[in-house]
């Protein structure tokens, strides 16, 4: 068991880490310019850059919620789509000096949270796995919620080498049961009835100052009854391995590089997703979308988080941790239309 991230020589444990490192110790990181000079206490603080995402999902809604720290300054955002009525909700947040803001470097143990006058969100871990979220956008929006990681699911946690100094952990999970109530504008919606599923990303690290990203988080049921979830990314987590994985009743299945086909700038326009290794083919018809642009001099980030509806194929084999087939006899192929999830198109210097 990997008890913390960074061992004894100021490295990192890097691949595909079971269980969940219990603390991702990052100040303890040899931490160096890309010149070799050895940087203080300061700048690891300063560097650090880490982010929790849980997203909803289902047939007709989406809602997504964010807390970002970036050292010396935080931000959140909450936003509520609607299949065919766009944005329903937005809410936009940051903080200098990351003021009203937790997150804690303990993935499974430390809650998060962002205050922000009548604005409020946390995120908190609770003995089983699970994670408690509650959110309140002043009297427009409250949500209190539940996401449940069954006793079988195997969540995803990765450790790779960014650029010449750094590195990028990461934790994720899709296709988990949710419980709980949404109250829009005084409507309540019961999600486990509404059908929807959840997904968490934690992620931290000492990422490349200019990075970009494509991302798809997949959270639905199968023709069969089956919870499924895909969770796939490019240009972020490539080194050695992958944060790319399905899971299909709980189980988690490696899978190889991604490769995402879409046109900027064209928001209906279906993109196309397959992984290298045959696995996993997808087609992505966006329905509504999520988008920011902050240009600041010192943080520019312009992002676009899409919410739709995916349909293709994806084949089961037994493989191992690193996504090796270990025996064809067990090969599968299951087919899938209009299951909910994100796309993400991503850019940020920070």
């Amino acid at each position: 068991m990997t008890q913390q991230l960074i061992d004894s020589s100021g490295q990192p444990v890097f691949g595909v880490l079971d269980p969940c490192p219990q603390t991702i110790n990052a100040y303890d990181f040899d931490y160096r310019s890309p010149m070799g000079r050895k940087l203080g206490i300061l700048s690891k603080k300063i560097k650090l850059n880490r982010f929790q995402f849980f997203g909803l999902v289902s047939d007709e809604y989406a809602v997504g919620v964010a807390i970002v720290h970036l050292g010396w300054v935080s931000s959140a955002f909450c936003y509520l789509l609607h299949k065919e009525r766009g944005m329903l909700l937005e809410a936009n947040l940051q903080a200098p000096f990351a003021l009203g803001t937790k997150a804690g470097l303990q993935p499974d143990q430390d809650s998060w949270s962002f205050k922000q006058g009548n604005k409020r969100i946390s995120i908190r871990p609770l003995e089983n796995g699970d994670r408690q979220i509650n959110v309140a956008i002043g009297n427009r929006l409250k949500l209190q919620c539940q996401l449940h990681q069954p006793a079988n699911f195997e969540p995803l946690s990765v450790c790779t080498k960014t650029g010449i100094n750094g590195w990028t952990f990461t934790r994720k999970s899709a296709g988990l049961p949710v419980t709980g109530i949404l109250d829009f504008e005084n409507q309540q919606t019961d999600l486990q009835q509404a059908g929807f599923l959840g997904s968490l990303d934690w992620s931290c690290g000492y990422m490349r100052r200019e990075t970009c990203w494509n991302w798809v988080c997949i959270s639905g049921k199968l023709a069969n009854g089956k919870n499924f979830g895909v969770n796939l990314a490019a240009g972020v987590n490539e080194t050695g391995f992958t944060e790319n994985v399905m899971w299909v009743d709980n189980q988690r299945i490696k899978l190889d590089m991604a490769l995402f086909n879409y046109q900027q700038g064209d928001d209906k326009k279906p993109w196309k997703i397959i992984t290298s290794d045959g696995n996993l083919e997808l087609e992505f018809i966006p329905a509504s979308h999520y988008g920011r642009k902050l240009k600041t001099g010192l943080i520019d980030t312009r992002f676009k988080q899409y919410y739709g509806h995916f349909k293709g194929r994806a084949r089961i084999n037994t493989t191992d941790q690193y996504g090796k087939t270990i025996g064809a006899e067990a090969e599968e192929w299951i087919d899938f239309e209009a299951l909910p999830g994100f796309t993400e198109e991503h850019y940020a210097r920070w």
